[in-house]
């Protein structure tokens, strides 16, 4: 979540939905993407940004803040 803010991937959520977003995110992170998720937990750095940045696009295009 700290990696999402800073990089601008908040930017459009609503702030109602930041809780439900991180939630989300983790959720759709441990089912599809574990690998990056792993790498975090146990090198203690980033993973490749490009596929983070790809996989939060994805998330990010398919979240739906509560209010449209």
């Amino acid at each position: 979540m700290i990696y999402a803010g800073t990089k601008g991937w908040l930017d459009t959520i609503p702030v109602e939905d930041v809780g439900r977003f991180e939630s989300e995110l983790l959720t759709s992170f441990r089912a599809t993407h574990a690998e990056l998720l792993d790498q975090i937990r146990t090198a203690g750095t980033l993973p490749d940004t490009d596929k983070l940045d790809a996989a939060l696009q994805t998330f990010v295009d398919n979240f739906a803040p509560s209010h449209q």
